[in-house]
């Protein structure tokens, strides 16, 4: 909103000088005026982004050609000047190809203008004169398009380059998020190995033990030699159901020692 403003009083500036440039009588003022009156007002319509009805700049060219129409000069320079701002917002608020037709357009109605003054005759003051605008326009026109085509590639290298920064991102989180559930794994892999050690521990020591307790107890009730013989026999028994439950207090009491350090290191400290 705040470059229609701008745009406004440019070409209210222009138009007023035009006409105070040409003194022009009441009824072409008149005309001049209402010409210039609907180029401030299109600006509006076309809205602050300047991409609604975008090629309606070729309506302000043919205003343009009409003011300079209506000039009692052969060229009324100021009123070029119009002509330069149209070419400006076409480059800068249009896409590519749009810019390139309507500064076509524009440089049409340029030479309209000029073709009209040859009603008037044509010298060298006015052939000099013009080929200096026209090159001076050209001259213009391309280093603007050269400016606008940078700053757009400048702002499309930016953000490929802040969507690029993004995805890095998301890669960092997603790989500490992968080394994270990695470790996870690892630990999860170890208890279950661990758990295994210590369920296979319990099955095969304590069974074999199990199976020397009822070997004894079976011994012992056959037995019908000595007293002694009992009794040793019953050592026997005892000390297997010591080992029995030494096992199982081992496993239980190093429980902890058996998850959060390596088997090996665990065993070879015992």
């Amino acid at each position: 909103m705040k470059y229609n403003f701008v745009r406004a009083f440019s070409i209210a500036v222009i138009s007023v000088l035009a006409i105070l440039f040409e003194a022009a009588t009441a009824p072409r003022s008149l005309i001049l005026i209402g010409l210039s009156s609907v180029l401030i007002v299109l600006g509006f319509v076309r809205g602050p982004s300047h991409k609604r009805f975008g090629f309606s700049l070729v309506i302000d060219v043919a205003f343009v050609y009409a003011m300079g129409y209506y000039s009692k000069f052969n060229i009324n320079y100021i009123v070029l000047a119009l002509y330069l701002w149209v070419m400006i917002e076409a480059i800068i608020w249009q896409p590519f190809v749009g810019s390139i037709i309507l500064v076509t357009i524009t440089y049409i109605g340029i030479g309209l203008t000029i073709f009209n003054a040859l009603s008037y005759g044509l010298n060298y003051q006015i052939t000099t004169q013009m080929g200096l605008i026209i090159s001076l326009f050209v001259l213009f026109t391309v280093m603007l398009f050269m400016y606008v085509s940078y700053i757009k590639e400048r702002d499309q290298v930016q953000r490929l380059n802040l969507a690029l920064v993004k995805q890095n991102d998301a890669l960092i989180t997603a790989n500490s998020a992968l080394e994270q559930a990695n470790i996870e794994i690892v630990k999860l892999t170890r208890l279950k190995e661990r758990s295994q050690f210590a369920r296979d521990l319990h099955d095969t020591i304590g069974h074999e033990l199990t199976g020397l307790i009822m070997l004894l107890e079976m011994t012992k009730i056959s037995a019908i030699e000595t007293e002694v013989t009992g009794d040793e026999i019953q050592k026997a028994i005892d000390q297997a159901r010591e080992i029995l439950r030494a096992m199982r207090s081992l496993v239980n009491t190093h429980k902890e020692v058996i998850l959060h350090e390596n088997l090996y290191e665990s065993l070879s400290k015992k």
